[in-house]
């Protein structure tokens, strides 16, 4: 995960779990509401972690709206989520019918299986490809 995630200074009142469970929870509802823009009101519980991001521009406010500071980042943080809860990659993609908007989160989520998990990234990747 990014460095400013992983090492965050003893003077910031947050911790990398809290900044992790805060990213998840962003990215959870970004997928569910299929936006790339969600309102910061529903983070309240994640303040001190909003703003330690913000301060590191791995996210940004605008007015109301919270986002990412770019559209990789999300994906990067969906897809390691996605692994790390052990969700199953090929029913990911039938429910998603395959839709061209999961190309990119596709890409991520093989790419993040191929470091944290081998044998799963061999077995998904044949079966992506020999469409099983």
């Amino acid at each position: 995960m990014n460095q400013k995630v992983l090492q965050i200074p003893e003077r910031v009142k947050t911790n990398k779990t809290k900044v992790k469970i805060a990213l998840y929870s962003i990215a959870d509802k970004m997928f569910s509401s299929q936006r790339i823009s969600i309102s910061v009101s529903q983070f309240e519980d994640f303040s001190d972690e909003i703003d330690y991001l913000e301060s590191e521009q791995l996210v940004k406010c605008e007015g109301k709206q919270l986002q990412f500071f770019h559209q990789s980042f999300y994906d990067f943080i969906f897809a390691k989520q996605f692994v790390e809860n052990r969700s199953d990659l090929i029913n990911y993609i039938k429910d998603s019918e395959q839709s061209i908007h999961i190309r990119s989160a596709v890409k991520m989520i093989i790419t993040y299986l191929r470091d944290y998990d081998p044998v799963l990234y061999c077995k998904y990747t044949k079966q992506v490809i020999s469409d099983e």
